[in-house]
């Protein structure tokens, strides 16, 4: 079976394993369309000396007006019918003839990449504020990057040598893993720090924006300084540093819906394990699900109000949701007529007054 290895030009790296996970592993290297990308593809190739059989595809055989630097998913946007590209990938596939890996490069090569994995990785440490949340960062930055002076900088080759550039005048970071319990889909939480206002904010973002180098820009329109330009370089450093904390960056588990999640777990209140979520565009109802007060003054309070009978029925409604589940019903209707200013909004606020 074939293993694909997609990589983003100078940019992408390998572990310092990969040659054993991939040993006798027939693989393909789809490069990008240029000598960059062509000499680094062939680094790799030598690299995974262990590998039985490895082919660089030339895309340009079969897309000819594929441009310069361009990559696999330009292929998949300029032709824009998936299966045709992937019938003509097989074809260029099997076209392609075994690489011939050099063995002296071979050997070069893999002291380079075993030199470079074992270089210790910068950690950066910072404790910040969001509101009234502290957060205390402790995060390893990926290899080909670096974080100095609030500024995120990348290493990047100038002829033989590597020299560091600076792509980002605004630091960001992972905060969290946000993992829906219902799908399982994931989101990242992002802490970026905006310098002209000197404040640090707070993005949830689903993964495929941060994997992808046109939806990635969309981050733009938050504060992130992402551009056509600089997006590979975003997503190398995002994708890459949370591979680097995996098992760093806290993992979240959140629900999009009230109620009972299993036998235990109610929400809102029951578990502060689950977080409740929204999406961005519907976040005001969650601000009705957070807690205020006491206990001790709320009964108070609804005590003398409770010898009304009609208003002892409408409060008593508000609890009922949560054994819906027990007594087998789906939803159930109260029915409050009255003249105006007779006290129905007020019961119902009073009511819904027992979640918060």
């Amino acid at each position: 079976m074939w293993q694909l290895l997609s990589l983003d030009g100078v940019n992408g790296t390998l572990p310092q394993d990969a040659p054993d996970i991939l040993e006798n592993a027939d693989i393909i290297i789809i490069p990008d369309n240029d000598a960059v990308g062509k000499t680094y593809s062939e680094e790799v190739a030598n690299y995974l000396s262990k590998s039985n059989i490895i082919k660089i595809l030339d895309l340009t055989k079969e897309w000819p007006s594929l441009k310069e630097k361009g990559d696999i998913t330009d292929v998949f946007e300029m032709v824009n019918n998936d299966e045709d590209v992937l019938i003509k990938l097989e074809k260029l596939e099997k076209e392609t003839n075994i690489y011939n890996k050099d063995i002296k490069l071979k050997k070069a090569k893999i002291k380079k990449w075993e030199k470079e994995e074992h270089e210790e990785l910068q950690v950066y440490k910072e404790k910040i504020s969001i509101g009234n949340e502290e957060i205390n960062i402790n995060l390893k930055v990926p290899y080909n990057y670096s974080i100095k002076d609030g500024k995120i900088l990348q290493r990047i080759r100038s002829g033989k040598k590597y020299k560091w550039v600076g792509f980002s005048n605004s630091l960001v970071l992972i905060k969290s893993i946000l993992e829906n319990i219902d799908t399982g889909e994931q989101k990242l939480e992002l802490i970026y720090y905006k310098p002209n206002k000197k404040e640090w904010k707070i993005l949830k973002v689903d993964k495929n924006i941060i994997n992808n180098k046109h939806s990635i820009l969309t981050l733009g329109n938050k504060g992130i300084p992402v551009t056509s330009n600089n997006s590979p370089s975003w997503i190398g450093f995002l994708t890459e540093l949370e591979q680097e904390n995996y098992d760093n960056i806290p993992t979240i588990r959140t629900v999009d819906r009230l109620g009972w999640i299993d036998n235990n777990i109610f929400i809102p209140y029951v578990n502060e394990d689950v977080k409740l979520e929204a999406e961005e565009n519907a976040t005001s109802w969650l601000e009705g699900f957070k807690s205020k007060g006491t206990l001790e003054k709320w009964i108070k309070v609804m005590k003398p109000l409770r010898e009304n009978d009609i208003f002892r029925c409408v409060l008593a409604s508000g609890f009922v949701p949560p054994l819906l589940k027990y007594i087998g019903a789906r939803t159930f209707i109260v029915n409050i007529w009255g003249s105006s200013k007779s006290g129905k909004s007020a019961s119902l606020y009073a009511s819904l007054s027992a979640w918060r």
